[in-house]
C-alpha cells in the first residue's frame, strides 16, 4: 500500500471506501518505512491548505499512528534502494514512487500482493512490474 492509498484511509475522499475495505479484507497490509513521512506531510499540506482543521489533523495523525502499529513495513535498506534507482530509470519515477514499487516488488518475492495506489504514473509502473492493483482500474 503506497501513500495515495494510506491517505484515502485517513481522509474522506474518493477511493477511501475501496481502500479501507481492501486494508480490511487483506492478510497483511505492508507498505515503505517512507510512507510515514509521504502521509505526515500529505497531512499537513491539507491543514495548511485548509482542507482539514487543526482537531481534525490532530484525530487524523492519532488514526495513523494506529494504523501504522497494525502496518508491516519495508525498510529502506540497500537492496531496496538500489532497486528503486533501477526502476525511477526504467519508468521514470519520482524517487518516493520508485521506493514504493521496489518495497511492493519486495514483498512479491515471497508473496503476491495487491498494490493499493492511485497514482497514475505508480501504477502504470507497477501493472508493467506484473503487481496486481487495487483499485483494478481508475
Amino acid at each position: 500500500m503506497e501513500t495515495s492509498a494510506v491517505v484515502k484511509l485517513l481522509i474522506h475522499e474518493s477511493g477511501s471506501d475501496l481502500s479501507r475495505s481492501s486494508a480490511e479484507d487483506a492478510e497483511a497490509v505492508i507498505t515503505s518505512r517512507l510512507t510515514l513521512v509521504e502521509t505526515r506531510s500529505a497531512l499537513a499540506r491539507m491543514r495548511g491548505a485548509g482542507r482539514i482543521t487543526s482537531v481534525q489533523h490532530r484525530a487524523t495523525l492519532s488514526e495513523l499512528a494506529a494504523f501504522w502499529s497494525d502496518t508491516g513495513v519495508v525498510d529502506v535498506m540497500e537492496p531496496v534502494v538500489e532497486r528503486a534507482a533501477s526502476l525511477a530509470e526504467q519508468h521514470t519515477l519520482r524517487a518516493y514512487d520508485a521506493m514504493h514499487l521496489a518495497s511492493a516488488l519486495l514483498v512479491a518475492e515471497t508473496a503476491r500482493p495487491a498494490f493499493g495506489c492511485w497514482d497514475r504514473e505508480l501504477r502504470t509502473a507497477a501493472a508493467k512490474e506484473d503487481l496486481e492493483m487495487v483499485p483494478s482500474e481508475l
